[in-house]
């Protein structure tokens, strides 16, 4: 690894580096794959330079989106950050601070739909818990249809830590192998503080083991993690068995759909209230479209109402079109008065009528408009 400072270039010579950065600014110059923000339009989470109002604590703001990997965007980041808070600070902290930048591809992608069906994996070596703390303009699924993902029980493979085509670089912090909306779960200081110990003990072993890092013994590992309790013990041993559901018990799922709840209202938890049972909307969403879409179908037309409207935003997650004109209708009619306004509380936003879009929020009208999109029926244009 070559470094510039101000005493001149330095080379630093290890066996293995492990890249803190946060960025991902080690494995990237180094030629690991990479995406900025979300894959799907590249923005990240909001940034923010902390302001000083006196002398003392530092006051949380949110900005809008950097682009890291850019001087001029991150130039202009920074100016926009110390023009806030008019002229009677004290001052800005010295740092801009993005939410987001890099997610280094791994050999597997942990998603925000491994952690809403409670995904585990045979290569675990830190379990993360949090909200799904969604800070300004999203590309999500989940979100987009109007679901807000409960604290949850979030396992972090090895193989996320472990870049794609390079070798003896190991990711910790920010940077690790997962997608834009899976992120906001497992970016918290407490759990990014854990990864970074387990990270540096995988590198001794591999060192120790004179293997790369990614062939270390995921095995002997976990069971030191283990012994470390750094991992629960159940962890040695499971059987990890492939979730799946028949015909009837899919409609058993559909049969508990709730209209009453809303898809928002999971998010509406304490920080400290982890959610350990599933979510039916989900489990059927997750389901194989070729097994779920038949019973969904056979339920819409058996259902009316508020229930019948929740079956078509299921389809709509699942590509059919079949319940477009039901999403449709309920649009029109949303709209016939006013421009939709968000009127749900959302934990964690800063309350009722918070504007959009932090935590995922957003009028019921946004949804819907989103799942018709989904549809990608005629009734777009």
């Amino acid at each position: 690894v070559y470094k510039r400072q101000p005493q001149g270039v330095v080379a630093i010579k290890s066996g293995i580096v492990i890249d803190a950065t946060g960025d991902g600014d080690v494995a990237a110059f180094a030629g690991a794959p990479f995406v900025l923000g979300s894959e799907h339009n590249h923005v990240p989470m909001w940034y923010a330079i902390r302001r000083q109002p006196e002398p003392g604590p530092t006051q949380s703001i949110f900005q809008s989106t950097v682009d890291v990997t850019n001087i001029e965007d991150y130039t202009r980041s920074v100016h926009v950050g110390l023009r806030t808070g008019g002229d009677k600070l004290h001052d800005h902290q010295p740092y801009l601070a993005p939410r987001e930048s890099r997610h280094i591809w791994g050999d597997v992608v942990s998603t925000l739909t491994d952690h809403l069906t409670f995904r585990e994996w045979e290569d675990v070596i830190n379990i993360h818990r949090s909200n799904t703390d969604m800070k300004g303009y999203h590309a999500s699924d989940w979100f987009r249809i109007g679901l807000i993902p409960p604290n949850l029980r979030i396992e972090i493979p090895y193989r996320a830590i472990v870049p794609k085509d390079v070798e003896n670089i190991i990711i910790t912090g920010k940077a690790i192998s997962t997608t834009h909306d899976c992120f906001p779960a497992i970016r918290m200081q407490h759990d990014l503080e854990n990864l970074g110990g387990i990270a540096a003990l995988a590198a001794v072993e591999a060192l120790d083991r004179n293997v790369l890092a990614r062939d270390i013994d995921i095995l002997e590992f976990q069971k030191k993690l283990v012994t470390m309790r750094l991992l629960p013990k159940d962890i040695s041993g499971r059987e990890i068995k492939p979730r799946s559901y028949t015909e009837e018990e899919l409609r058993g799922l559909v049969k508990q759909f709730d209209p009453d709840i809303s898809l928002k209202s999971f998010g509406n938890t304490k920080m400290s209230e982890i959610r350990y049972s599933r979510i039916p909307f989900v489990e059927v969403c997750t389901s194989p479209p070729q097994k779920a879409i038949p019973v969904l179908e056979e339920e819409l037309k058996r259902s009316s109402g508020k229930i019948q409207l929740r079956i078509a935003l299921a389809l709509a997650m699942l590509g059919s079109e079949s319940g477009a004109e039901i999403i449709y209708k309920e649009i029109d009619n949303q709209l016939q008065s006013s421009l939709p306004e968000l009127k749900e509380h959302i934990e964690h936003s800063g309350g009722i009528y918070r504007t959009p879009p932090d935590q995922g929020a957003a009028p019921i009208c946004a949804n819907l408009i989103y799942a018709l999109g989904k549809t990608r029926s005629d009734l777009n244009v």
